[in-house]
């Protein structure tokens, strides 16, 4: 096996390990799903990691050893600097990695959960930018965000809890963790956050809350906290897959300038662009839900797009262009 096919093996090994730690860590009635997450993670980034070095034609065994890098050694390899947040973030978890599991708790993963989210982040980045994969094209979308409901205990809880030697372990690694959150903020960790939306779909909701006419305190409004990875659970790619195949099961072919000549085209991202930026969808929350640093969309905007381009597939886009430059001159 030449290091080529070597890499591609360890990239599709570690892709494999990546959903195993989504899976096993959104499954909350796995006990050990901290441990889990932490295994099989740290497996695939080493993997990854190793792969970029092969594919960079650097070694990836020891001088003189028939052993591979460690993932904190093939770490450094890769990513040089020693004060990067990545490099901090994959040591912290490998460091959870290796701790006895009779040492992890369940106050483990209150403080662990926001470093879990950044770390799968990350990895979906890196293996975009060393191997050209993008795994969203891969696993569903709303997999990657991690299914967290912890209560995060304050100091004086632990110390009730736990013998004050394992106490004092917890709360040194909770205060380690939040002074480096404090230095490095979101590029170490994520907090998770709850969002809350207003829906008048009970289907959609995931509890709501009742008004009583009997209460003393009047109440003028209903919210449901609504799950962002039910109400907007597309991603770009995802969209325009979807409209191409809404559009190829009724033969509809959009129409395009190019030069001076019409030609039938697929519907690409650059034509869903001209969608968000005509009906200010990532403005408009009904339609699109910011989470990090990228933009998820609801089917009701997918809808949108593919009712608008089967009513006028010959002159939609150009509509579209003609349209926002109309709104940017005035």
């Amino acid at each position: 096996m030449n290091n080529k096919q070597l890499s591609e093996k360890m990239i599709e090994k570690s892709i494999e390990a990546f959903t195993m730690a989504l899976e096993i860590y959104n499954k909350p009635t796995i006990k050990y799903r901290v441990e889990g997450f932490a295994l099989f993670v740290c497996n695939a980034w080493e993997l990854m990691l190793k792969a970029k070095l092969l594919k960079d034609e650097k070694p990836i065994y020891y001088k003189n050893s028939n052993n591979t890098l460690s993932l904190p050694e093939s770490l450094k390899r890769v990513i040089t600097n020693k004060n990067s947040p990545l490099r901090k973030n994959i040591n912290t978890i490998n460091n959870l990695r290796n701790k006895s599991s009779h040492f992890i708790t369940t106050d483990h993963e209150s403080m662990y959960v926001q470093i879990f989210q950044r770390n799968v982040i990350d990895y979906i980045d890196k293996m975009k930018e060393y191997h050209g994969i993008d795994i969203l094209n891969i696993l569903p979308h709303g997999f990657i965000m991690l299914s967290a409901q912890v209560n995060v205990a304050t100091d004086e809880e632990i110390r009730a809890k736990y013998s004050p030697e394992m106490a004092e372990k917890i709360l040194s690694e909770k205060h380690q963790i939040e002074q480096e959150i404090q230095s490095s903020g979101d590029k170490f960790a994520i907090p998770i956050e709850s969002k809350i939306f207003i829906t008048k779909n009970e289907d959609e909701a995931d509890w709501s809350v009742s008004v009583s006419l009997d209460a003393d305190d009047s109440v003028v409004q209903v919210n449901k906290i609504l799950d962002p990875r039910k109400t907007h659970p597309r991603f770009t790619n995802n969209v325009v897959n979807l409209v191409n195949k809404a559009l190829k099961n009724e033969n509809i072919k959009i129409t395009k300038i190019k030069g001076e000549e019409r030609i039938n085209s697929i519907f690409t991202t650059n034509d869903f662009q001209l969608f968000v930026k005509f009906y200010n969808a990532k403005d408009n929350p009904e339609y699109c839900f910011k989470w990090l640093n990228r933009f998820a969309y609801s089917d009701k905007f997918v809808n949108i797009i593919i009712e608008a381009i089967k009513k006028d597939p010959e002159n939609i886009i150009e509509n579209l262009k003609r349209s926002i430059e109309e709104l940017k001159e005035k």
